[in-house]
This record gives structure tokens, C-alpha cells and sequence, in this order.
């Protein structure tokens, strides 16, 4: 369970910079107390997910066109 628990804190962490993990993280915190194969599954699928999109990051474009609001975007190089 140690491993579990110290797995979703550290992806709570990251969570105000990546907003789009927020529900997944919430809904996994609910097993911390026993945490079935399920629960590790869908953990590894956040974090191979996490990883895959690390340059990633949620934009709000604040403009006229709602439709470009939340938009997702790559970090800037630099």
C-alpha cells in the first residue's frame, strides 16, 4: 500500500501544473487504503500517459473565440 500512496502523491504534485490528470488522480486516491490490481493498473496507465505527454501543458486562450479555450499546446522551446 506504501508504494501506492507514495505513487498517487507524487502524481498530486505535478497535478497544478496538469490539470488534465486531476480526475484521474482523484478517482485513484479512493483505493489508498487497499488498493486492488485494477487501481495498479490504471495507475501505470497514468504515468506511461504523464510520460508520453510531458512537453505538454493546458492552455486557456482568453479571447472572443470560445472554441480555442482549452486548447491543449506545447510548452515553448527555450
Amino acid at each position: 500500500h506504501r508504494t501506492y500512496r507514495s505513487a498517487v502523491g507524487k502524481v498530486q504534485s505535478i497535478v497544478p501544473r496538469r490539470p488534465d490528470l486531476m480526475y484521474a488522480n482523484k478517482e485513484l486516491g479512493w483505493q489508498l487504503h487497499s488498493p486492488r490490481e485494477l487501481d495498479w493498473s490504471a495507475m501505470k496507465r497514468m504515468v506511461r500517459y504523464s510520460a508520453g505527454t510531458r512537453e505538454k501543458y493546458l492552455c486557456l486562450n482568453v479571447g472572443k473565440n470560445i472554441n480555442k479555450q482549452g486548447a491543449i499546446c506545447k510548452y515553448p522551446s527555450g
